[in-house]
Formats: C-alpha cells, sequence, structure tokens
C-alpha cells in the first residue's frame, strides 16, 4: 500500500451531513445554518481524506497536486465542490489530493508533506498552514489523537513555543523538498496569522497606567515603560517576542496571501467566494 501511514480510521468510507461545528448545535450562527442554500455533505474516502480515493498508480499520484491543512482545507460547511481543493482541480484540470484534517496541527502538516515529498517526489504541493497555535501535545496514538493542542497560556513559555514551533515546520518541509524537485507553495488559514497572535492580550494584563494602550514593539514604549520593563523579567520576553514577529513577517512574505470574504454554513470556515479566490491565485503559480 501507498503511504500506509495516511488513513483516519474514523472517517474511513463515511458519510455525513454534520460535523463538528459545521452542525446545529455548535455553529456560530443557528439562523444561517438553517437558511444555507446549499446541501452540505461530507464523503470521506477509503482512507478517510474528504476527497475521492486515489488514483492507483505511482505515476498519477506524482503528477497530482498534493493540497494539505486543516479544517479549511477539509472544507468544513462547504459543499464539496465549493473548497479550494476540487475548485483548483477543476481549473487546472489536474488531480488535486486533498490531505487536510479538522482540528490538525502544524506537526502534522509538516510530516505528512514531507513523507510524500519523500515518498512521491510530486512536482507540486500546496500546503495552507494552520494557526501558530496548533502543535501537537499527545505525542503517543494515532494522527488523529494528536490533535489535541497546546493553549496559548502566557508570553513565556507556550506563546513562544508555538511560534517557534510553527517556523521549524516550515523549514524542515523546506529542506526535504529542497533535496527533490518538488516545488511547495505555501499559504496560511487567513490574514491575520502573519502577525504572532496574544501579545495584545498579554500586554493589556501588565502594562502600567502610563504605557502605551498599544503594543507596537518594545522600542515604541515610552521612556517609563522601557525602563520598567528593563528592571522586570518582562523585557527579554518581549525582545524576544519582537524577533520571532519579525521572522516570521520575513518568512509569510512569499505566501499566497487570503482574504476570507465570506463563509461557509457553519458561520465561520470559507465560504465559495473565498474558496474560488484561493484557488484563482493558485492556478495562476501552477
Amino acid at each position: 500500500m501507498i503511504l500506509p501511514s495516511f488513513i483516519l480510521k474514523s472517517k474511513k468510507n463515511l458519510v455525513l451531513t454534520e460535523s463538528g461545528i459545521d452542525s446545529l448545535a455548535h455553529c456560530h450562527d443557528k439562523e444561517k445554518f438553517k437558511k444555507y442554500p446549499y446541501l452540505v455533505e461530507y464523503r470521506y474516502n477509503d482512507r478517510g481524506f474528504r476527497d475521492s480515493n486515489w488514483p492507483c498508480s505511482i505515476d498519477e499520484l506524482g503528477n497530482s497536486v498534493w493540497c494539505f491543512g486543516d479544517s479549511f482545507t477539509v472544507g468544513m460547511g462547504a459543499r464539496i465542490d465549493h473548497i479550494w481543493p476540487n475548485i483548483l482541480q477543476e481549473k487546472i484540470n489536474r488531480r488535486c489530493i486533498n490531505i487536510s484534517m479538522d482540528g490538525a496541527s502544524n506537526n502534522w502538516i509538516s510530516r505528512k508533506a514531507i513523507e510524500v515529498i519523500e515518498t512521491m517526489q510530486p512536482e507540486i504541493i500546496i500546503i495552507m498552514w494552520s494557526f501558530s497555535s496548533r502543535r501537537e501535545a499527545n505525542l503517543l496514538g494515532n494522527d488523529e489523537d494528536k490533535r489535541l493542542h497546546l493553549t496559548v497560556s502566557d508570553l513565556s513559555s507556550n506563546y513562544i513555543d508555538d511560534v517557534i514551533n510553527f517556523k521549524n515546520s516550515i523549514n524542515t518541509v523546506e529542506a526535504a523538498a529542497a533535496k527533490t524537485p518538488t516545488k511547495i507553495v505555501h499559504s496560511a488559514i487567513a490574514p491575520e496569522f502573519f502577525t504572532i497572535f496574544g501579545v495584545q492580550e498579554y500586554y493589556n494584563n501588565i502594562k502600567g497606567a502610563d504605557w502605551p494602550a498599544t503594543y507596537t514593539g518594545i522600542k515604541n514604549l515610552n521612556q517609563l515603560a522601557a525602563t520598567e520593563l528593563k528592571n522586570s523579567n518582562l523585557y527579554e520576553m518581549f525582545q524576544t517576542y519582537d524577533k520571532l514577529e519579525n521572522e516570521i513577517i520575513e518568512m509569510t512574505k512569499k505566501f499566497v496571501k487570503v482574504k476570507q470574504v465570506d463563509f461557509s454554513r457553519d458561520s465561520y470556515h470559507y465560504g465559495i467566494n473565498t474558496a474560488l479566490q484561493i484557488a484563482n491565485n493558485f492556478a495562476n503559480l501552477i
């Protein structure tokens, strides 16, 4: 069997009308859910991915475009023909294989992409990275068990580790691809991904009364705030944050940009117009 680890056992050959956040019980807008004009159905293939069954030959698989991501690539809340991998497949008339999992971590995306690079060496892999907080907390069990990811609790520990993990996920994929003819096209789930999450909330909790209202970098704090920070253990923490944010911004400059202009049935994931925009952007690079 080709790529035997590529199986999500709980979803194999499953057919659902609701899933996760795309359900009347858990959606963000129940009225929209009830009135959504399209029929949404989840049909998972014999490996448990929301895709048709894979081609049988290694040549066909190698010539396919491999698409990796989380629930935004699964297409939660959207019809199968309204998700970006399927729209892209129609546009370029080339098989696009959807390797995505609801709640997927960046570790999982990276690991699976590297396995395809090393095994198949396809011409093109497209990765839509997830939130920087999506890293695996559970290192045991199968891929679905590992979806449990750490929660950002403060700037000093999990938060910074999340960003370092994201950087490492990208770098390990790039390093693997550099040894092969495979081209990697990077993207991420939303524009706000391109700056690190959470620092303003953390800053609000620790800032002095006369500190600037908005954190825009440690060098932009007024003199009093900078002095107070330098006399505490927070200064090095914010320095690390600033350095990481600049590195992330630099890394993601070449990413294919995503602008979410509409929403699917669950009022959270991509609607048809956003998926069309994403597919068009990717098609221009293939």
